[in-house]
C-alpha cells in the first residue's frame, strides 16, 4: 500500500483538524501503553503553545508523527513522541521525519527519553535498533544519567536513558544545564514538581562536567 510514496510534512495546530484521531489511532498502537498519555492530555497538549506536531502524510493518509516539547524561553526541545507506521518502516523516513521535526522546533538541543538496552528486558532488540538508529542522526546518551519516566502508569517505570541530539560537537555540558532541563521537563511535560525527589536520583551518578557518548 505505501510502497511508492510521496510524502509530506505538516503541522497539526488544532483539534478541529479531523487528522487528530487518525494521530490518536497510531499513537495507541504504536507507543508502549506504560509510556502512553491520554487523549484528554493529548487534545491538551495540542493546544498548548509549547507543543508542536508534525504529521507525515501520503496524500490523505498518515503515515507518521513526531509529537515536541518546546519550551519558549529555553534552549532545548523534548521529542517526546515519535512513529512511523508499520508498513513503512526502514526505508529512511524515520530519519526524514527526524531532520524535518530538528527544523520545525528550531532549538540548540534536543531530548529524548529513550527506553535502555542496557538491563535485561523481553525486548530488547528493538531497544537496541531503536538506540542505534537515533546514534545514526547523530544523538548521544547523557553519560551516568538512568532516566526515571514519571508517568503514572502501572508497574515501575522502563528503564531509560537520555539522548541528547546537538547542531555542533560539544562532548560535555555543565551539569546545571542537565539540572535545568530536567526541571524544566518534569514540571513542563509531566506537571511535577521542580524540587522534584527523582531529579536528585537521576544527578546522583552524573558527572560535572556530563559527558556525552
Amino acid at each position: 500500500m505505501f510502497k511508492q510514496w510521496r510524502c509530506e510534512f505538516k503541522s497539526l495546530t488544532t483539534l478541529a483538524d479531523n487528522r487528530f484521531e487518525d494521530l490518536y489511532a497510531m499513537y495507541c498502537k504504536a507507543i508502549p501503553v506504560r509510556e502512553q498519555k491520554s487523549k484528554a492530555e493529548l487534545c491538551a497538549m495540542v493546544a498548548h503553545r509549547d507543543y508542536r506536531f508534525l504529521l507525515v502524510q501520503e496524500g490523505q493518509t498518515l503515515v507518521g508523527f513526531s509529537i515536541s516539547f518546546v519550551p519558549t524561553d529555553e534552549s532545548f526541545c523534548l521529542l517526546e513522541y515519535m512513529a512511523i507506521h508499520e508498513q513503512c518502516r526502514n526505508r529512511g523516513l524515520g530519519g526524514q521525519l527526524f531532520q524535518e521535526t530538528s527544523r520545525a522546533v528550531q532549538k540548540e538541543c534536543i531530548l529524548l527519553e529513550v527506553d535502555s538496552d542496557r538491563e535485561p528486558s523481553a525486548d530488547n532488540e528493538i531497544r537496541r535498533r531503536r538506540l542505534k538508529f537515533y546514534r545514526q542522526l547523530g544523538c548521544r546518551r547523557i553519560e551516568g544519567c538512568s532516566y526515571i519516566l514519571p508517568l503514572p502508569g502501572k508497574g515501575p517505570p522502563p528503564s531509560m536513558d537520555l539522548l541528547v541530539h546537538t547542531a555542533d560537537t560539544t562532548t560535555t555540558i555543565p551539569q546545571i544545564k542537565l539540572r535545568k532541563w530536567l526541571e524544566v521537563i518534569y514540571v513542563g511535560v509531566y506537571g511535577c514538581a521542580k524540587d522534584d525527589p527523582r531529579i536528585a536520583t537521576m544527578l546522583e551518578g552524573v558527572r560535572d562536567p556530563v559527558e556525552l557518548v
